[in-house]
């Protein structure tokens, strides 16, 4: 079977997983995936590092207040690119590359990690 079969059949099963559940327990199953990226981001991507202030008052996570992050521009983007890069990567997610990107007629280079772009060029032979 292919990666990008497999890649899908997970995402199926994730869906059937979570498509029934009742309105609490999606959001305990969504928090439990935004925590420990909000924690990676706080402490080792600087431009999140004051960012996410709104959420670790008094050092403990509060996702009630995650509406208080502001919402990351495009020209934020592009004027943060090395703050915005982490400074340290779970071994998981492979090395980084380059990529660069952007509809408006101005372009951006960021990094993205090895797996994303792995994952990004199997989607891309599929279409």
């Amino acid at each position: 079977m292919h990666r990008v079969d497999k890649m899908v059949l997970q995402f199926r099963d994730v869906l059937a997983e979570t498509e029934r559940l009742a309105p609490g327990e999606l959001q305990s199953y969504q928090n439990k995936l935004l925590e420990p990226l909000l924690l990676h981001a706080r402490q080792h991507v600087p431009f999140y590092g004051q960012r996410l202030a709104p959420v670790f008052r008094n050092g403990t996570l509060d996702l009630g207040r995650f509406n208080e992050i502001s919402i990351l521009t495009r020209a934020q983007a592009q004027a943060n690119v090395k703050a915005l890069a982490s400074v340290d990567l779970p071994p998981h997610v492979g090395g980084v590359a380059r990529k660069s990107g952007g509809l408006s007629g101005r372009r951006t280079v960021f990094p993205v990690t090895a797996r994303l772009l792995e994952k990004l060029h199997c989607v891309d032979q599929r279409l």
